[in-house]
């Protein structure tokens, strides 16, 4: 069996900078060590990463370091080019020699809340613009649980990459470490599903989400809301601590922390694919989660490969017109405002006939956004075309035409 993790991280420098011998062989050593074919994406981490979030000329020695890996990975392991917005010149450099002369696969991870940026910020979005012109995902940090890392917790992380993925409609997305920790009531991930279901009303076919946990209770959860083309592994393996390291999919946690493993059995390949024999998926679906979903996306299926190609991408499915729906997508709504009132500010462009305020669905609290259908598409074009400078409830707002909820 075949098994593509897109979300690992390498340091060939020790904590204290000086570089780690045998780092090659070391990290050839856990692909052998896998009971299965073994790939791992990886990017910067540790000292590198650090260097990236200050010197914009780390960006491309980390760079260095992920292609001299790739190099002597034996065809298992395949670059992601990790970048800093904040430097962007040699950050746009860097993804130009990554993917332009060394064949990385992604970008990122994008490290937003260490580093000091914005994934919506402008200087940003045109880096993932000019990723989705290169034709490579980008791998995005939401926080695994809704914490609090630098200025932003989990759901503004998310609430910041959305108005990123809009402003950037034509890129791929793969959320980083989605899915994971042992929580149940409710588990983490729902709280990030209600968030997406609410501003889209279905699952954008642009986005894939990571399972870090595959023993998670919200693992069940994410299969039953998220087409199983859209799943990838994501385990956040890294290489910290002193050879001989810890077992492909160790978490995160266990590694840095040298916490208890939180698994029922030893981290491998073998025991992610059990996990998820156990959700009753097929033998077909567990090969696309564990290897061709990620394969497809990151343009590494092999020629020979006739497996059927995934859906084409988008920001939502294709089978309606934005300029002739009725449908219009409302965010900036204040979390107090009824259906009611605001079919009543709406209603000077035209009749409102439906008003859905998104809600989280364990507790009913508002998101602040809500799809809002009109008699006719000439309202919601009208708003839509004029939404720069409507303003109510006091609050400047911004619309999306999308498709009628699900």
């Amino acid at each position: 069996m075949r098994w593509l993790d897109t979300h690992n991280h390498l340091c060939d420098l020790a904590p204290d900078g000086t570089p780690r011998p045998g780092f090659h062989h070391d990290i050839r050593a856990v692909l052998d060590q896998d009971p299965n074919e073994l790939h791992l994406v990886v990017c910067p981490d540790g000292a590198r990463m650090s260097r990236i979030g200050r010197d914009p000329a780390a960006m491309l020695a980390g760079a260095e370091m992920i292609r001299a890996a790739v190099q002597a990975g034996d065809g298992r392991l395949h670059g992601a080019c990790m970048v800093n917005p904040r430097f962007p010149r040699e950050a746009r450099q860097t993804m130009d020699r990554c993917f332009g002369d060394w064949g990385f696969v992604m970008l990122g991870e994008m490290m937003q809340y260490s580093m000091g940026f914005r994934l919506a910020e402008p200087v940003c979005v045109e880096l993932l613009r000019h990723a989705a012109d290169l034709h490579v995902p980008v791998m995005v940090h939401i926080a695994t649980f809704d914490v609090s890392q630098g200025e932003l917790t989990g759901t503004g992380q998310l609430a910041d990459f959305l108005l990123a993925a809009e402003a950037v409609p034509e890129g791929r997305y793969i959320l980083g470490h989605f899915i994971g920790m042992p929580e149940n009531n409710p588990p983490h991930v729902l709280h990030y599903l209600d968030a997406i279901a609410a501003r889209y009303g279905v699952w954008p076919r642009n986005f894939w989400a990571e399972i870090r946990d595959f023993s998670s209770p919200g693992l069940a959860v994410a299969l039953a809301r998220i087409p199983h083309d859209r799943l990838v592994s994501g385990s956040d393996w890294c290489n910290r601590g002193e050879p001989p390291h810890a077992p492909y999919g160790t978490a995160f946690d266990a590694t840095l922390n040298h916490v208890p493993n939180p698994y029922a059995d030893e981290p491998s390949s073998a025991f992610f694919a059990a996990c998820l024999r156990q959700q009753g998926l097929t033998p077909e679906t567990v090969e696309r989660i564990a290897y061709g979903n990620a394969a497809r996306l990151l343009g590494l299926v092999p020629a020979n490969d006739t497996a059927p190609a995934a859906p084409p991408c988008g920001p939502l499915p294709t089978d309606w017109i934005p300029a002739e729906s009725p449908w219009l997508y409302l965010t900036g709504i204040p979390a107090d405002a009824t259906e009611q009132e605001v079919a009543g500010v709406l209603s000077a462009y035209g009749s409102v006939r439906t008003v859905r305020i998104g809600r989280e669905a364990a507790t009913g609290r508002s998101w602040g956004h809500a799809f809002v259908q009109f008699d006719s598409p000439c309202s919601a074009q009208e708003l839509h075309a004029s939404i720069r400078q409507f303003e109510a409830f006091g609050t400047r707002h911004a619309a999306l035409i999308l498709a009628p909820p699900a």
